[in-house]
């Protein structure tokens, strides 16, 4: 009896565990798709604290950014509940995007002695030499 129960309760199981429909698989494609493009984005986008990027006099000014901080002041990843500066930037300003320079962070306080450290800079676009002033001048 406990065998034949245990077999029922198997076929119920399996039989539960059924493949999403086509259009959620779609969907969770897309969102995965995305992922993967913010990711690659994100990895190529260059953060310095100053006005100088090592390699690249000229760039382009797009705007201001501000987000999550990927990291702890002591070197750790921290656990971040929204968008870090590097992803606000390319939502903002699309593949534009190079550097963020000016990095700096500030400390937000949410109460009962916790916060998070929020980041912000100023997104820039490379630009080739004879497009773009340098703008230490």
């Amino acid at each position: 009896m406990k065998i034949l129960l245990i077999g029922v309760g198997a076929i119920v199981v399996a039989g539960c565990a059924s493949v999403a429909p086509p259009a959620v698989q779609e969907r969770a494609e897309a969102i995965h798709q995305r992922t993967a493009e913010m990711d690659a984005a994100v990895k190529r986008i260059v953060e310095v604290s100053g006005p100088t990027i090592p390699g690249h006099p000229n760039y382009v000014v797009l705007g201001p950014v501000s987000g999550y901080c990927e990291g702890s002041p002591d070197g750790n990843q921290e656990i971040i509940t929204g968008d870090s500066v590097k992803e606000v930037a390319v939502r903002k300003y699309g593949t534009r995007v190079d550097a963020i320079i000016n990095s700096n962070a500030a400390y937000v306080a949410t109460g009962g002695g916790t916060g998070y450290r929020q980041c912000m800079g100023t997104a820039v676009s490379f630009a080739p030499a004879a497009n773009a002033p340098s703008p230490q001048s």
